[in-house]
């Protein structure tokens, strides 16, 4: 998330609904506040942060703005308590998304390897955040940051040994062959002859 927001840019991103207003009353300040941030914070990138610290200060401000709570309420706000995961199971709930399963991470990363981009740029920062564009689209809250770190490389992974089969089959029998002269390697014994015989053939 960026780290500066003009008014513009925050009323377009984090602008409260009557409705949202609504939904997140009634509870104590702190409370308020932090439901209310992770919810506009959920919606904008479709995941929660790790951490308060992610959120910059003027998208706190903007939304303790609209729910009327001081700003300095957020600090209270208990960000690994119970309370904090039932918000975080409401603002699933209301936004109609569900928590990543193992058929989630494994069908992701069979996207990613058919990606135009893996054809020519394999940055892990940059796919991760393509898998988090295609998870948000699908209404899924992302895993963990390792383990979504893990499927990128393993889907770089798969896409490179794939890229590596492809070319090998496509090698004529003299290609394979002339490779197979330039490794050094101990006098070969009757297996490997019949094998290099059977190219021939």
């Amino acid at each position: 998330m960026q780290w500066e927001w003009t008014r513009a840019e925050l009323v377009e991103a984090f602008g409260m609904t009557t409705g949202e207003r609504e939904w997140v009353s009634g509870t104590v300040v702190h409370n308020l506040l932090g439901l209310t941030v992770m919810l506009k914070v959920f919606q904008y990138q479709g995941r929660f942060p790790s951490r308060p610290e992610e959120i910059p200060p003027a998208v706190v401000a903007y939304i303790a703005q609209q729910v009327h709570v001081p700003v300095e309420a957020f600090n209270r706000y208990d960000w690994t308590g119970r309370t904090a995961e039932r918000h975080r199971r409401a603002i699933r709930e209301r936004l109609g998304y569900h928590e990543a399963t193992v058929a989630d991470i494994e069908e992701l990363t069979g996207w990613l390897t058919e990606q135009p981009v893996m054809g020519h740029d394999h940055d892990i920062a940059a796919l991760k955040n393509l898998a988090y564009q295609r998870l948000h689209s699908l209404h899924i809250e992302p895993p963990t940051p390792d383990r979504l770190d893990r499927a990128v490389r393993s889907a770089v992974r798969q896409f490179e040994e794939t890229l590596f089969e492809s070319i090998y089959q496509a090698l004529p029998a003299h290609s394979l062959l002339a490779l197979a002269s330039l490794v050094v390697t101990d006098p070969p014994d009757e297996e490997e002859r019949a094998f290099k015989h059977s190219l021939l053939l």
